[in-house]
């Protein structure tokens, strides 16, 4: 399984030997998020820097779509961005890991505000599939 990265720089130098009308885009959201990752202090961007830069490029591409409705090449962009993503985790798939997680850690001395150690938990297990707004309600769900 190759991983969003991987499958982001692929995807980007295929449509720039193809010399498509798509490979700017691609490339704008590569820089973006090389330069999440510099920010930070990395060399290369992850898979959670490279999800979010997907993802800003899509809304920037709806955000022109809303200003000039049935653009092609538009259209293009956001259906080209969106086949790399991963395919989202399913809220029942996230459940199911949280309360496993939970199950194999509590303790009786343990309190209930393991939010933070869920998410980790979580971000680790799914990565850039995650919904992290989905996650943070189930997590907040389970600890009360």
């Amino acid at each position: 399984m190759t991983s969003l990265v991987e499958k982001l720089k692929a995807r980007t130098l295929e449509l720039r030997k193809a010399r498509s009308p798509l490979a700017p885009t691609f490339q704008m959201v590569m820089a973006d998020a090389l330069s999440q990752a510099k920010v930070k202090g990395l060399v290369d961007f992850n898979e959670e820097m490279a999800a979010q830069a997907i993802n800003r490029g899509i809304n920037g591409a709806k955000e022109t779509l809303s200003q000039a409705p049935g653009d092609a090449l538009t259209i293009e962009k956001i259906e080209a961005l969106t086949a790399v993503l991963p395919v989202p985790a399913t809220e029942d798939a996230v459940r199911a890991e949280a309360m496993q997680w939970w199950t194999g850690v509590v303790t009786e001395a343990m309190p209930r505000t393991y939010v933070g150690e869920m998410m980790k938990h979580l971000m680790t297990t799914f990565g850039a599939s995650l919904n992290r707004k989905m996650a943070s309600d189930i997590a907040k769900e389970i600890l009360g």
